[in-house]
């Protein structure tokens, strides 16, 4: 509950900022961006120990 009071996480409009922040997005369009960071932090990992 801290964390969340911290970060005021709650406050605010969600489907407002929902709206905002996934415009013209698709469910298929948000997995492949989680997907190359997902593998671009893994490549970077790798980079980063050895």
């Amino acid at each position: 509950m801290r964390f969340w009071s911290i970060c005021k996480l709650g406050n605010g409009d969600y489907l407002n900022l929902k709206d905002k922040l996934f415009a013209g997005e698709t469910v298929d369009s948000l997995y492949q961006k989680i997907k190359v960071f997902h593998l671009e932090k893994l490549a970077n990992e790798e980079a980063n120990n050895g």
